[in-house]
């Protein structure tokens, strides 16, 4: 974490959890008063439509 508003980076954290594991991340990252970018390749396993998140792909 890091500034203000916090930036929390994750890079493909959700590759080794399990989907008990995901859910538990989605209700983080869904009340995290900051900034997140995640790294992974099913990122609406674990981000939270509601909130609205951006995808950028950066390679194919």
């Amino acid at each position: 974490m890091l500034g203000e508003p916090a930036l929390l980076l994750l890079e493909h954290i959700d590759d080794d959890l399990g989907s008990e594991g995901r859910e538990m991340l989605r209700g983080l990252l869904a009340d995290y008063p900051g900034v997140v970018i995640v790294a992974s390749d099913r990122p609406e396993t674990i981000l939270d439509d509601a909130r609205g998140w951006t995808e950028w792909r950066l390679r194919d």
